[in-house]
């Protein structure tokens, strides 16, 4: 009987983690994935060979998102331990898969202002903020494009309109901190947010809104009919 040959001898091409580090995920197999995430098979079949078994066990490898841990185990190789790891595997993917088509949207300066709100609570100098949007007004991308000083920070509009448009943006929204806890507009907020507004029409993108938030409150050049 031919000796059983470990993960370990093999030549790297043939060796899931190797194969990963050298030519990344997309070069591995199914069954080099599971064995990847089950780490180990038997004294005669290797990992990937239980990842086999497993795959040949079901119709499609869609099936297996429904095996129970019962159902695992009955492939050899696989116990309650490396069952549990496979359907730990799939739930995260799926919930990814979930998550990628369920964005969060933004409508109102309300939305803006939770989405924002945490990330500013701890500040005690000024940042500025860019929210890209797609049609629907879902969240393509929340990026800082500036920071400064307690009382102001420099915000470059090239810089705004680069981002906005570099994830493909339909609508845009801005959002900056008053760190002395007063969200009142001053007049260079009143400048920037004019420029923004000429701005994105030249660009035919969409110029939601611009909220400065305070301690306790938030002003909105939309809710006050300042965005034209």
């Amino acid at each position: 009987m031919e000796n059983f040959k470990s993960i370990k001898n093999w030549q790297s091409d043939d060796r899931p983690r190797e194969k990963f580090l050298e030519h990344g995920i997309a070069s591995l197999t199914h069954s080099e994935l599971i064995a990847l995430i089950i780490g180990s098979g038997t004294r005669q079949l290797s990992a990937v060979d239980v990842g086999k078994l497993l795959l040949d066990s079901a119709q499609t490898p869609s099936d297996i998102k429904k095996y129970t841990v019962k159902d695992f185990c009955k492939i050899k190789g696989i116990g309650e331990a490396k069952a549990i790891k496979l359907i730990a595997a799939l739930e995260i993917g799926g919930r990814f898969e979930n998550f990628k088509h369920h964005k969060k949207k933004i409508t109102s300066s309300e939305d803006l202002h939770n989405h924002l709100s945490q990330k500013f609570k701890p500040l005690k100098y000024e940042e500025f903020w860019l929210i890209c949007l797609n049609q629907k007004l879902e969240i393509l991308k929340t990026k800082k494009v500036s920071e400064g000083g307690i009382s102001s920070t420099i915000v470059d509009p090239k810089k705004i309109f680069h981002v906005a448009l570099e994830f493909g943006s339909s609508a845009i929204m801005v959002a900056h901190n008053h760190p002395s806890g007063h969200p009142q507009p001053s007049k260079s907020d009143d400048e920037l947010t004019s420029k923004l507004c000429d701005a994105a029409k030249l660009l035919d993108i969409r110029f939601l809104d611009h909220i400065i938030i305070g301690t306790d409150e938030y002003f909105s050049y939309n809710d006050e009919g300042l965005i034209f």
